[in-house]
């Protein structure tokens, strides 16, 4: 019996690889674990520049892990070379995050003009990892995601600055949402890597 994982049969990829069907449900697990623990804290950043509170630089150093445990889980499961090259971009990401949540923060416009143009620049750097991986990666997507994101970061902040705590659920809910998809995404595409691994 099949077992699909988007569009992708993961049974081939069992017949091909030396992975069972749990190990593939643990990649998918794994991933999707890291992008969760990237949002949580990334949002708890937020919290914590827009109200100066003292916890700033833990949840800073929380965060500056994800790139690590990406690294890790990509490693663990397929042995790619290119790991520690996604690591550096996801690890420049974050920087770039960090630094827009509190150029934001302090109405700096021309700063969150320049961070925002790094932050796209550094995710289709990470991108362009999934690109040569599979020519199914939908390059447009990520692109246009990213965008969403990087906005929806920037739109919770300035949220939790007038006390709109609402407007902030509804932009950090978004935030999610494009996570969850794009770590789909990454899923799905490491996982159809594999079917080239005999």
């Amino acid at each position: 019996m099949n077992v699909e994982a988007g569009s992708i049969y993961i049974n081939e990829v069992c017949a091909y690889t030396k992975l069972t069907l749990s190990d593939v449900d643990s990649l998918r697990l794994s991933i999707n674990k890291v992008f969760f623990d990237f949002t949580q804290y990334l949002h708890r950043m937020i919290v914590c520049v827009t109200s100066q509170s003292e916890d700033e630089n833990v949840v800073s150093k929380r965060l500056n892990k994800v790139p690590s445990a990406f690294e890790s889980t990509v490693s663990t499961y397929c042995n790619t070379k290119d790991s520690s090259g996604m690591s550096a971009s996801i690890s420049a990401q974050t920087g770039s995050l960090i630094a827009i949540i509190k150029a934001t923060n302090d109405e700096d416009k021309r700063l969150i003009k320049s961070v925002r143009k790094d932050f796209i620049s550094n995710s289709n750097i990470f991108c362009s990892y999934f690109s040569e991986l599979s020519s199914d990666w939908p390059v447009e997507s990520a692109s246009s995601l990213y965008e969403k994101f990087i906005d929806s970061v920037i739109n919770s902040v300035q949220s939790r600055m007038i006390h709109n705590w609402n407007a902030d659920v509804i932009a950090f809910d978004n935030c999610v949402s494009i996570m969850n998809k794009i770590a789909d995404m990454i899923t799905n595409i490491l996982i159809k890597s594999l079917l080239s691994v005999k």
